[in-house]
């Protein structure tokens, strides 16, 4: 099984969660079913990478154990709400745009610029897995079930952004109270609006508590916006570039060290360049393909 090998432990606790009831066997079988199912759709989808100068380094895909994962977690969909989940299995993949909320049996979800995820079922409590970037779910009065690396996350109504890069999971709360379960521990931890839980790696998770002005921040890209406040010109043009075609270019290294505070449209570099030169002083240029500061 390649990197999702069981250990001992687990070899057991796979026989005595068989052994428990007739069902469980019948849920095993349906979880490989949509795992196979899964394979396929990985090798109908593989991503187009782009030159080496353009792909973010953590685009990629993180191995079986993600595929594991999703199917267990439509196992467990199958098991609890089998009216449901149908063993369909979708894979939600973005470039550089945010993707218009995708309806789901039990609430929606709505992915950020380069994502990916995969969602087994009709429904989030089928089981959906963020595989790599960034989501907004919302979940409305049904089971729903999200995972993320080690991360679990079990709700019924409730909403939050879920993220994941190479090594590290956070998970902001919105509204609702959402119960996170780590690979390999058992305690859950209740988290209610605000809450930002971040694991990284095989550590203990980190809680933190963020004020209403941190979460709009946080969130402003669900809004089609972004607040810079301490980046600077060159990591705002970054940011602006995964967004849009037409790029932006910030010239010389003073320059581009400088900080333009406010909020801006997501989608419009050019409004961002223009109060550049007017608080900043700085010249630009515009034609069709590029933008560029001086």
């Amino acid at each position: 099984m390649e990197d999702g090998e069981l250990d001992a432990r687990e070899e057991r606790a796979l026989a005595s969660w068989l052994a428990a009831a007739p069902r469980h066997r019948g849920a095993l079988i349906r979880a490989r079913a949509i795992w196979s199912t899964l394979d396929r759709s990985r090798a109908l989808h593989a991503p187009v990478h782009p030159s080496p100068a353009e792909e973010p380094a953590t685009m990629r895909w993180h191995g079986r154990r993600d595929i594991l994962g999703v199917a267990a977690s439509a196992a467990c969909a199958m098991l609890l709400a089998p009216s449901t989940s149908h063993g369909t299995v979708r894979f939600l993949r973005t470039g550089a745009e945010i993707s218009a909320p995708f309806p789901l049996e039990s609430g929606s979800v709505c992915l950020d610029c380069n994502s990916e995820a995969l969602v087994a079922g009709r429904g989030v409590g089928a089981g959906m897995r963020m595989v790599f970037g960034r989501a907004w779910v919302q979940g409305d009065n049904g089971a729903c079930v999200l995972s993320a690396g080690d991360v679990r996350l079990s709700f019924r109504t409730a909403s939050l952004i879920l993220s994941r890069t190479r090594d590290m999971t956070e998970a902001l709360i919105l509204a609702g109270t959402v119960n996170a379960t780590m690979r390999g521990r058992g305690q859950a931890i209740a988290l209610g609006p605000g809450s930002l839980l971040r694991q990284k790696g095989d550590s203990t998770p980190i809680v933190d508590l963020l004020s209403a002005d941190d979460r709009a921040r946080q969130t402003a890209w669900t809004r089609g916006m972004v607040e810079f406040q301490t980046e600077t010109l060159g990591e705002a043009a970054a940011l602006f570039n995964r967004y849009n075609g037409r790029k932006l270019f910030v010239h010389g290294d003073a320059l581009a060290a400088r900080s333009l505070v406010g909020v801006f449209a997501l989608h419009d570099p050019a409004a961002f360049a223009r109060m550049a030169k007017q608080v900043l002083h700085a010249d630009y240029v515009e034609t069709p393909g590029r933008i560029d500061l001086y």
